[in-house]
């Protein structure tokens, strides 16, 4: 039950000519698994970084009470922009709507709510209770915003099956009919 030592030295010399080979695989397999974590981060970056944030619109220096009454309608119609934008994503129509280009609207509808938000500074903690239930409200539209978009979502995946299942009961009713 010994092992033969008669193999090793064979063995030492087949390892120290395949060792630059081994050397150049692991820093190959090294590179590879470096370049796939990058892309994978440049990815995630990217989807994370698709919205701009507030600190990089414009502010207005004084937020007044001209300039909360203002933010107050921009917030008003921008709840009805959305209500619209999503009933109609969501209307009964044919096809099925693609949650694709209800997301290029949302993506519209929540800079335009990001835009409100930097302008009348609704990001910053303040004592003032007109600003204060303006950023609810803000965070409100932000709600419904993401509300409707999973509502899309679901609707749209929703339509496709029961589409599909009807389509494909339809063929099997004309198939037994034809073997009638």
């Amino acid at each position: 039950m010994g092992v033969s030592t008669g193999d090793q030295p064979g063995r030492d010399e087949e390892r120290r000519q395949l060792r630059p080979y081994r050397r150049f695989l692991a820093i190959l397999l090294a590179i590879s698994i470096t370049g796939l974590c990058a892309l994978i981060l440049r990815g995630i970056v990217r989807t994370l970084d698709r919205l701009p944030s507030t600190e990089s619109m414009q502010r207005l220096e004084v937020v007044d009470s001209r300039a909360i009454a203002a933010c107050a309608e921009d917030l008003e119609r921008l709840e009805a922009r959305v209500r619209k934008a999503g009933g109609e994503a969501l209307a009964l129509a044919e096809p099925a709507p693609a949650p694709e280009d209800f997301e290029t609207v949302a993506n519209t509808l929540e800079t335009e709510r990001l835009t409100v938000v930097a302008r009348c500074r609704l990001d910053e903690p303040r004592g003032d209770v007109a600003l204060e239930e303006l950023a609810r409200a803000a965070v409100g539209v932000e709600e419904l915003l993401r509300a409707y978009t999973l509502l899309v979502q679901r609707h749209s995946v929703e339509v496709r099956t029961e589409s599909r299942e009807i389509g494909e009961a339809l063929e099997r009713a004309r198939t037994s009919l034809r073997a009638r």
